[in-house]
């Protein structure tokens, strides 16, 4: 790995015959983000165990900070001081982070100052944010003259009810975070179950949320009474579906692998991606337990397998999309053929990450057909050689999936971001 002044410019990737050993995984970022904003509102010192260390949550701190909380990183250990938020005269920059944006703007909406917050990507999910919010009274003025921006704040907030039909994260954090400050009741309704850990860590922070499922529309009920006081908790996280995926499939692409995941969340996300893992054949033994603070969670022992490829595509590759590059690589040393449909949001941004793949398997002499919505890849088996990942994580960590399991060494230029927790785990369990 060579390093240069604005980071990782190559990666030096050897084969390795297979994964063994025990490890956890990297804590999940999303519910990082949750955990640190909901503790910035409790009473006393909180303590988030297992925090990512991913750029976004970095980025939750900075912003915490700003508004005058005390946050305290220790390796993968966060210590939170709650505090009434203070005002800010800055623009609060999310960095395309649509949870942080909904937890502060949850967190923010009652409080007596305006604060303007910008920095996601997408117009639909500030909308669909600020839509929940204003059910309960709140004020929340959006701009898209410079970039998508809302200023959050300035309201009495009232008792309400929000129906988000299929769960919702962004909105369930925003209105289950904005119901803190309410006087009086707050109902969410939902189709579904679905992203229980957000109720677990309100649970321990001592709020009253309860869950019911609603018999005339086999829907389901959240209901909190606000305004509710949070007293400071220790939070020990489940683990990143995403890298879960990616070790999961390192081992299971290696045939002299013997691995366990500790940690492996129950939300709906890692539901998917361990159906992904049985869908692909992957040779797995789930046992299931409890952290300390609450949390469902997994441990998965993923052996040496025979994969088979799989079609993705509908809603799944619409929800599994930043995980799908992994998927195709996984194909390239499956039997049969690995088609991914339905993906075509992979080529938005700065990367079309489609195109970008398909062009290093291609040059690692896998066979890919490619398509404006996706690729279909034919089993076979990787050649090492030189590859060019464009500056994104995404394909990144999918060449280097496939570099584990190439004939050669490969070198990775222009890596992008890397995950440095999951790029540690990797390390610990690499048979030599």
């Amino acid at each position: 790995m060579e390093l240069t002044a604005s980071g990782i410019s190559e990666d030096s990737i050897k084969p390795s015959p297979g994964l063994k050993g025990v490890t956890d995984l990297p804590g999940d970022a999303e519910l990082s983000i949750i955990a640190l904003a909901l503790a910035s509102t409790a009473d006393g010192i909180s303590e988030v165990r297992r925090c990512s260390r991913r750029r976004d949550v970095e980025r939750t701190g900075e912003l915490l900070s700003e508004l005058g909380i005390m946050v305290a990183r220790d390796g993968e250990t966060a210590t939170v001081t709650g505090a009434p938020f203070r005002a800010t005269d800055n623009v609060l920059n999310v960095d395309g982070s649509l949870i942080l944006f909904s937890c502060l703007a949850g967190l923010l909406s009652s409080a007596p100052f305006v604060t303007r917050l910008s920095g996601v990507q997408t117009e639909d999910g500030v909308d669909r944010v600020a839509k929940a919010l204003r059910s309960l009274g709140a004020h929340v003025n959006i701009s898209v003259t410079d970039g998508i921006s809302a200023g959050v704040g300035g309201s009495r907030l009232a008792p309400g009810s929000y129906r988000v039909g299929r769960p919702d994260l962004a909105v369930k954090c925003g209105v289950l975070m904005a119901g803190l400050g309410v006087d009086g009741p707050v109902e969410l309704l939902q189709d579904t179950g679905g992203d229980d850990d957000l109720e677990v860590l309100l649970r321990a922070a001592g709020c009253d949320l309860k869950k019911k499922r609603i018999k005339e529309d086999g829907g389901y009920q959240l209901l909190m009474e606000g305004p509710a006081r949070l007293r400071a908790a220790t939070h020990e996280l489940p683990g990143s579906p995403d890298a879960g995926l990616f070790l999961a499939l390192a081992a299971a692409m290696l045939n002299q692998s013997d691995l366990t995941l500790s940690h492996f969340g129950m939300d709906s996300r890692s539901r998917r991606i361990v159906d992904i893992l049985r869908r692909m054949n992957v040779a797995m033994d789930v046992t299931h337990f409890r952290t300390d603070s609450g949390f469902p969670a997994r441990n998965l022992r993923i052996r040496g397998s025979d994969l088979r490829g799989i079609r993705i595509a509908g809603a799944n590759a619409r929800l599994m999309r930043d995980v799908l590059p992994l998927v195709a690589v996984a194909g390239a040393v499956s039997r049969g053929e690995t088609i991914i449909r339905d993906a075509g949001a992979l080529r938005n941004g700065p990367v079309d990450c489609i195109s970008v793949l398909v062009e290093n398997l291609r040059k690692m002499d896998i066979q890919v057909g490619e398509m404006p919505d996706g690729l279909v890849v034919k089993g076979g088996q990787p050649q090492g050689d030189e590859l060019d990942a464009a500056g994104d994580a995404r394909v990144s960590m999918a060449l280097r999936l496939a570099a584990l399991a190439s004939e050669g060494d490969t070198l990775v230029r222009n890596p992008g971001p890397v995950d440095q927790g999951m790029m540690d785990r990797l390390a610990s369990v690499q048979k030599a």
